[in-house]
């Protein structure tokens, strides 16, 4: 067995990551992607098969990484257990993340949510999900929002999280990745919320049930800063007048150009939360 490891910024290491994990036929035993310092993203793969490594070398050299990439050897390890060990739950707000391994952890806990780590992001080891958490934790029960929009909902961990502070609302979770948006549904059922998430494969806000959906009472956008520049014009006309955007996936030097970009577009920054150098914003009408 051995194991891909690069170090790049955070938006590269996101085409890395998608890109390693549409290869199929076989697919890659693992791919992960997370913070290595201050800066850095690490994308890590592994596999066993020896053909793996010129496809995977291919795709480093169609995204300019190859001088960033590191191949190593490395001994048989029982990855269930390893990567059990790595996630452990978390309490964020009035939630607790965890996987199935740890269902036992949970008992007796208001507002578990269970997540295997897999093939979408969002299980709350990360400091936007986390911030995310946070923010939904005091803003919905607040708000008590009918009408919702997760953008770029990965796992469905924050669409889950909303249903169940507000179960009568309607959510509606999209993502660009068509298996994030199974997921996402798949989720939902096993949480006991599948019928207040719709999950939907969208580009930004690119789909016809979007317009339908009128104004939301709460959008939450955990993504990554330079598509939540591009879309604040457009989520800015679908957040109803006292409504609340929550947005996520940028780093604490991101979000000063991001807050311009949505006081140009009619918003102002009511609250943050901060973990680490990531940053959630939370917005409200001008």
């Amino acid at each position: 067995m051995y194991k891909l490891a690069v170090d790049t910024d955070a938006e590269r290491a996101t085409l890395l990551e998608q890109a390693l994990l549409a290869l199929e036929e076989p697919a890659l035993l693992a791919v992960s992607r997370f913070e290595n310092g201050a800066v850095l993203w690490r994308v890590e793969a592994y596999s066993q098969e020896p053909g793996d490594r010129l496809r995977m070398e291919a795709i480093l050299a169609g995204q300019q990484l190859t001088d960033a990439a590191v191949f190593e050897d490395i001994p048989a390890t029982n990855w269930v257990r390893h990567v059990e060990a790595m996630l452990s739950p978390v309490a964020a707000g009035l939630f607790l993340v965890h996987g199935p391994h740890d269902r036992d952890k949970a008992a007796g806990h208001a507002h578990p949510i269970e997540i295997e780590a897999g093939e979408a992001f969002g299980t709350a080891h990360h400091g936007s999900t986390e911030g995310c958490l946070y923010a939904i934790s005091h803003i919905v029960p607040a708000l008590k929002p009918e009408r919702v929009l997760d953008l770029g909902t990965g796992s469905g961990v924050l669409a889950i999280a909303i249903a169940k502070l507000a179960p009568a609302a309607h959510i509606l979770a999209t993502d660009i990745d068509r298996r994030s948006v199974e997921v996402a549904a798949e989720n939902a059922g096993k949480n006991g919320v599948p019928g207040a998430i719709t999950a939907l494969e969208a580009t930004g806000l690119d789909h016809p049930q979007l317009g339908e959906a009128s104004a939301f009472d709460l959008i939450v956008a955990n993504i990554l800063a330079g598509p939540l520049v591009a879309l604040a014009p457009g989520l800015a006309r679908a957040l109803t007048q006292n409504g609340r955007i929550i947005l996520s996936g940028l780093l604490d030097r991101q979000a000063a150009e991001v807050l311009h970009a949505y006081a140009t577009a009619g918003c102002r920054e009511i609250n943050r939360v901060t973990r680490g150098e990531w940053v959630t914003l939370v917005l409200g009408k001008a």
